[in-house]
């Protein structure tokens, strides 16, 4: 399996997932801009830009991530379409300061779920 990252801004990159501009199977977002934080471009309040993709989709955020609090997320992420998952990882900031352990084991378990495997996408 071939790995992509993409930084911020993350628009750009979640808006070409659903596009084929990019053969992508799945998508793990870390420390997503979401909700009215200081610095957030406008739009981060809704998921307009992340409602078409349908891959499965891992949101991770930090509980106290400054551009957008796990719950800040959680509302947004909520409303989009499946296959998604939400992990808010108690007490990092945005950047997993203290918690990279936490936020590589979130990762790993769920990469061995395969979740591209049984997803079905358009």
């Amino acid at each position: 399996m071939t790995c992509r990252v993409e930084r911020f801004p993350g628009t750009p990159a979640a808006r070409r997932l659903p596009h084929g501009k990019t053969p992508v199977k799945a998508c793990c977002s870390l420390g997503t801009p979401a909700g009215q934080a200081p610095g957030n471009p406008p739009g981060l309040q809704t998921h307009e830009h992340l409602a078409p993709a349908r891959q499965p989709r891992l949101f991770v955020q930090g509980e106290n991530d400054g551009f957008g609090s796990g719950e800040a997320l959680r509302a947004l992420v909520l409303e989009l379409p499946p296959p998604r998952e939400i992990v808010v990882i108690p007490g990092a900031d945005h950047f997993f300061d203290g918690q990279l352990d936490a936020l590589q084991g979130t990762i790993a378990d769920w990469a061995e779920r395969r979740p591209w495997d049984v997803a079905v996408l358009p």
